[in-house]
């Protein structure tokens, strides 16, 4: 009876004594403390989260990046002003404008023509005046401030085609986009642009530069 129980006890301590080894064998004396490895492989794996991390920040600002590297190459100049003024067609200050066929004139009101920037200028065109079909560089709004103006899209002017604005009409013109325009009484345009200005004719005679 006593052998058997001994056998029993035996068993049981060599069962914690091969218990003990196994898990020493699994640990690391590292000094006053020790890392098992499965506190090892944890720390591999938050480790490897944190880089992840780190790697998926970084993507997202170069991707983020790109429209402002993009940017930096065409800066735009806002419109700007260092005092408030009031313009009434009755008492403005007419100056001949060379761009367009003579007998127009213009009056500048925000902004610089011959610089990149926004700016808006009067235009005033004397009865039974025409413009031939031209282009312009960059894209343009015309309101009619007085008479009324007809405006016609192609590469030759056509008083059969067109759509004719009044007071308070506007009309949008895309950059590059042939136009062409006439009236029939004095009229009176507010255009608002992108500088630098200019005017391409389709037909190089036309062109009042030369």
């Amino acid at each position: 009876m006593r052998s058997a129980i001994g056998l029993r006890l035996l068993g049981i301590a060599d069962f914690r004594n091969a218990l003990d080894a196994q898990i020493a064998a699994c640990e690391f004396d590292i000094g006053p403390t020790s890392i098992t490895k499965q506190q090892r492989r944890a720390e591999k794996d938050e480790n490897m989260k944190v880089s992840f991390s780190v790697l998926a920040a970084s993507a997202i600002l170069a991707v983020l990046s790109i429209p402002a590297l993009a940017q930096s190459d065409t800066t735009i100049e806002r419109l700007t002003t260092q005092k408030m003024d009031t313009f009434e067609l009755g008492s403005i200050a007419w100056k001949d404008e060379p761009l367009l066929p003579h007998g127009a004139k213009s009056a500048l009101l925000i902004g610089d023509p011959s610089k990149p920037g926004v700016f808006m200028a009067y235009l005033k065109f004397p009865a039974n005046y025409e413009i031939p079909a031209h282009t312009h560089p960059f894209a343009e709004v015309v309101t009619v401030l007085k008479g009324s103006v007809w405006n016609g899209m192609g590469e030759k002017l056509d008083r059969e085609k067109g759509d004719k604005l009044g007071v308070g009409a506007s009309f949008t013109l895309p950059a590059s986009h042939a136009h062409y325009l006439w009236n029939q009484e004095e009229s009176v345009v507010l255009l608002t642009a992108t500088g630098p200005w200019n005017i391409k004719y389709i037909n190089p005679d036309d062109d009042p530069r030369k």
